[in-house]
């Protein structure tokens, strides 16, 4: 044998890696993942309207800027469906997430805007803290809201659980315009005595029972 046949070989190269690689599956599965935390946390802010239970942070801050990266994850999940995606997938899922990201680019700024007391502490002029009552592990608050000049003073009513770090679930039981102040009064275990007292000198008063702590 001679000396050149002892001498080793250049290094074995890694193989390259593949379509379906563990990487690159993740890699394609990550829009999905973008998307359905978009999802959830659009539902989750929509709680104030869909009369569900929604997780809230205590400084309105912090929501609003939730609010505002929920509403750019769609700009993430395009650009990875056109990188890693292929064929019609890529057709089919570039074009329904395209038509998603430029009208949630455009609320961001009218999140912003609405939410007049986002850089502000959660009891201010915009919603000033009334009254509170606890009831179990339960609480109920009653807010005053003030959208400015141009609107009238309301009464937010919000059952309230307080979880960790500022984090707390809430669900809406009354939110009524026209309104000046409002009164708590605990009548059982899972109910409570609304008085509210509007803005030209009206009285109405409600029992509101408390409910189950659903997204739905």
């Amino acid at each position: 044998m001679t000396e050149p046949d002892l001498l080793p070989g250049p290094p074995a190269q890694p193989p390259p890696a593949t379509r379906n690689s563990p990487r690159n599956r993740i890699a394609a599965l990550l829009p999905l993942v973008l998307l359905a935390v978009f999802a959830a946390l659009l539902w989750n802010g929509s709680g104030r309207w869909n009369a569900g239970a929604m997780l809230a942070f205590t400084a309105p801050l912090l929501n609003t800027l939730t609010l505002c990266l929920a509403l750019l994850l769609p700009v993430p999940a395009f650009v990875l469906i056109l990188w890693r995606w292929r064929g019609l997938a890529r057709v089919f899922g570039g074009s329904a997430v395209g038509f998603l990201v430029i009208p949630a680019s455009l609320l961001i700024p009218l999140v912003w805007l609405f939410e007049g007391h986002a850089m502000s502490p959660a009891d201010d002029a915009t919603c000033q803290l009334l009254r509170k009552v606890a009831m179990d592990r339960t609480e109920v608050v009653a807010y005053r809201t003030n959208g400015g000049a141009t609107t009238d003073y309301g009464i937010l009513v919000q059952q309230e659980l307080p979880l960790f770090c500022g984090l707390r679930l809430v669900r809406v039981l009354e939110n009524r315009g026209n309104q000046y102040d409002a009164m708590l009064e605990v009548q059982g275990r899972d109910s409570v005595r609304v008085t509210l007292f509007g803005s030209e000198g009206g009285v109405d008063a409600d029992t509101l029972q408390l409910k189950a702590w659903s997204p739905f």
